[in-house]
């Protein structure tokens, strides 16, 4: 061999064996923690006893992107089509799975996903509801009238 060849064959040996020690010498990287996703493929659907209860007819802010049909801000689910329904229980479950793999959280430590699931559920529940033939209670005019109206007595 030449001596230009046997020079850069031991640069490259003494630079691999600084690589080697450096690599010894560096700490090592802490492993990420695995995602929280405790059931990835459940799709619930919550009870009827929860969907009567005072938080089971969450309103809809907005409607997700593949719904064409009509939809007004801050509509009950109650009051919602089975198909937006659904739509919006996928969108709750991307994005439970979303706040899973980003390890996201409340300012009180629970994890973000449990409402986006709860929310989920709700949805599937209020569209099978809706699917058996609920409709919506409502109101009469004669609820929001004071008992003074209608009387004679002006005063």
């Amino acid at each position: 061999m030449s001596d230009t060849a046997l020079s850069v064959l031991t640069e490259i040996r003494d630079a691999l064996q600084q690589l080697v020690a450096a690599s010894k010498s560096a700490p090592a990287k802490p492993q990420k923690p695995p995602p929280m996703v405790a059931w990835p493929g459940e799709r619930t659907v919550a009870p009827d006893s929860e969907l009567d209860g005072k938080y089971g007819d969450p309103v809809i802010k907005t409607a997700p992107r593949d719904w064409n049909g009509p939809f007004r801000s801050g509509q009950a689910m109650s009051e919602s089509e089975p198909e937006l329904l659904e739509l919006v229980a996928e969108r709750c479950d991307y994005f439970a799975q979303k706040n899973d793999r980003e390890r996201q959280v409340t300012d009180q430590g629970v994890p973000k996903s449990k409402y986006d699931r709860s929310k989920a559920a709700k949805a599937r529940g209020w569209a099978a509801r809706i699917r058996k033939g609920y409709k919506p209670a409502v109101a009469s005019m004669t609820d929001d009238v004071p008992s003074w109206v209608g009387s004679d007595d002006p005063f």
